[in-house]
């Protein structure tokens, strides 16, 4: 079928090193029963087979080369090309059901709306459907919610009005995706489709599963929270989410027994706490002798794990 009322959509897909997935996305975007107005591929500088695993799609799709750069340069690039009246973000390991945009246009009728997305299901090392975020589904779409991680707009997922005036943050290689919603929310409303009609890739590379990755990404949270061009008390709203779920998120370590977390985190709360903030309950709770020695023999006994390997290797 056509796009509803002539609306346009391109595709922005960015990529790096993804050459064994990017067709199987591809695929699925032309497979879609509402056909889309352009394809626009942003090579963010591979070194990997990317060039000949779109060598057939030539005639169908636009290539942008860019240095490395970034997933949110390749992005903000692959926006700054588009001439549909909306935006389709898909990530090179990730897929949609056929009728994902036909499905999506039918909410785009209303023009307070700027972003219509979708719920997800996982594939790839593990296949799994993922519940609906009932905070969306109850329609809260603030930055509050995406702030708190009562719910996640996977980038795949989304469609967003062109006019919109947010662009991802290049300065930040983390949250990207959540500081880029979150900046959406202040320039209109939000439609969420609770079926998945996207696939999201799970696989031992992505940054979401590195310890690391997620520091990064709260710490790069925060600074657009204390950034924001927004009235004072609502900055201050926002700050307070943000301490607040962190502190849910150390409780949530210290149940899960993830020490580690735990330890860094509880510390830094510690040092870094608004004093206009009532301070959490984690944060002053007393450690007992039980837990210290627990956190010392999960560490020795890791640090054991490492020595025979390293003599097994050596």
């Amino acid at each position: 079928m056509n796009a509803p009322m002539g609306l346009r959509v391109s595709v922005v897909i960015p990529t790096y090193n993804s050459a064994t997935f990017l067709v199987e996305a591809l695929e699925s975007v032309l497979a879609q029963t509402c056909p889309v107005h352009e394809v626009i591929v942003v090579d963010d500088g591979s070194t990997d087979g990317t060039g000949a695993a779109l060598r057939p799609y030539a005639d169908r799709v636009v290539l942008l080369r860019q240095d490395n750069s970034g997933v949110s340069a390749a992005r903000n690039n692959g926006l700054a090309r588009a001439t549909g009246d909306w935006v389709a973000f898909l990530d090179a390991d990730d897929i949609w059901l056929p009728d994902k945009i036909e499905r999506q246009l039918q909410c785009a009728g209303d023009d307070s709306v700027v972003c219509i997305h979708a719920n997800f299901f996982l594939f790839g090392d593990r296949t799994e459907s993922h519940p609906p975020f009932r905070s969306f589904v109850e329609g809260s779409h603030g930055a509050k919610a995406l702030l708190s991680g009562e719910g996640w707009v996977c980038p795949s997922s989304a469609l967003v009005r062109r006019s919109a005036r947010a662009r991802f943050r290049e300065w930040t290689g983390q949250a990207e995706d959540v500081i880029y919603f979150a900046d959406l929310t202040f320039e209109g409303k939000f439609r969420y489709i609770a079926e998945p009609l996207v696939g999201h890739r799970t696989h031992t590379g992505q940054a979401t599963r590195q310890a690391d990755a997620t520091v990064r990404g709260t710490l790069a949270e925060l600074r657009w929270v204390r950034e924001l061009d927004a009235p004072r008390d609502v900055q201050d709203e926002l700050e307070q989410v943000f301490f607040m779920s962190v502190a849910r998120a150390v409780t949530n370590a210290k149940s899960a027994g993830n020490w580690r977390f735990y330890w860094r985190w509880r510390s830094w709360l510690r040092e870094h706490w608004p004093a206009r903030i009532p301070r959490a309950a984690v944060l002053d709770e007393r450690v007992s002798l039980s837990l210290v020695f627990r956190t010392l023999g999960n560490l020795t006994g890791r640090l054991g794990v490492r020595l025979r390997s390293r003599r097994a290797g050596s």
